[in-house]
């Protein structure tokens, strides 16, 4: 029967030797170079490395697995199964995850609009910070392997995790200043708070473009270690003070109990630790699939839309009350002349 031992990583490359029934050598089984897309890499286009193994009934194979991987910092999963339940899960596992993606997805398109329309900066911080959250799950759920345009493999491919992650805790920094209003309630707060978030968004921005102009750096590198070292950090103390904002908000207006529990929930459900925990270099939490993470952004999504009703709604309140200003104004002007 034949049986598929699965590696669920973004290792750059895989050397798979085995030998059966305890042979004296291992043999050379497979090559598998996570840089192709899937179709290129394997006869079977799935977004994880496999070797395929032929075995009769109480037959043993053993397998050397060479992992080369200088350019990710990666978890590593290991199954072995047959084809056919393989593929049974992936085919439940990829339309959960591409239904998550669609929605993060068409919910940017739609926060880009809104932004336009309401000239609201907090809208388009959100698009991008949803599209980056896209990308970084296809990074981490392998799902860049199943793209077949080579240019869009390659542009994806040349991104890094960390580094998308920095750019995206600097944008949620921008939101949660926003939605607080501190720029109105802590003045010498957000000056700092602001240029701080500002500082993380253009180094990620500028690891994210280094990255791309020069692939070749990795982790056997010194400057990208002390960056990607840099990156996390940044990451970490950006989370920190993303719950502070918040309990600061809500501490003000004497919400002690709601400020403590969002401010706990969001350290320890934000895309830092979603990231973190599953590269597993740190142990949180046990990872599920769908991850807790993509559900938070939905309730994100969801409260975000409450928000856009409530700005339309003022929005259309101010223009009704202007167009009423504006109204007894000119029967005023009008009254004023008929009486001269």
């Amino acid at each position: 029967q034949k049986y598929w031992l699965g590696m669920y990583s973004q290792a750059d490359s895989l050397i798979y030797y085995a030998r059966i029934n305890a042979e004296k050598t291992f043999r050379f089984k497979k090559l598998s170079d996570y840089s192709k897309p899937s179709h290129l890499r394997d006869s079977i286009n799935v977004r994880f490395h496999f070797a395929s193994f032929d075995l009769n009934q109480n037959q043993e194979v053993e397998v050397l697995a060479l992992v080369k991987n200088h350019n990710h910092f990666t978890n590593c999963y290991m199954d072995f199964t047959t084809p056919y339940d393989n593929l049974n899960w992936e085919k439940g596992f990829y339309w959960i995850i591409s239904s998550f993606v669609s929605i993060f997805v068409f919910t940017a398109l739609l926060c880009f609009l809104f932004g336009f329309l309401l000239r609201k900066l907090l809208f388009i911080n959100y698009a991008f910070y949803l599209i980056l959250t896209a990308i970084f799950i296809l990074h981490e759920e392998l799902f860049i392997s199943i793209f077949e345009t080579p240019w869009i493999h390659n542009l994806i491919y040349k991104t890094n995790s960390n580094f998308l992650m920095t750019i995206a805790v600097g944008l949620n920094m921008q939101i949660f200043i926003m939605l607080t209003n501190i720029k109105k309630t802590a003045t010498k707060f957000y000056f700092y708070l602001n240029n701080f978030s500002i500082y993380v968004i253009i180094f990620g921005l500028f690891c994210s473009l280094l990255n791309y102009i020069f692939p070749q750096l990795n982790f056997l590198n010194t400057y990208y270690n002390i960056l990607w070292n840099k990156a996390v950090i940044l990451n970490v103390l950006c989370v920190i003070i993303n719950a502070g904002i918040i309990q600061f908000y809500f501490f003000k207006r004497k919400k002690y109990l709601n400020g403590f529990l969002l401010g706990v929930l969001l350290l320890i459900l934000n895309p830092v630790i979603y990231y973190l925990n599953y590269s597993k270099i740190i142990e949180l939490y046990e990872i599920q699939h769908p991850n807790y993470y993509y559900y938070v952004i939905l309730l994100e999504i969801l409260l975000l839309g409450l928000f856009i009703i409530l700005q339309y709604r003022n929005k259309i309140r101010e223009s009704i009350n202007f167009l009423k200003a504006k109204i007894n104004a000119e029967q005023g002007l009008k009254i004023e002349k008929e009486t001269k």
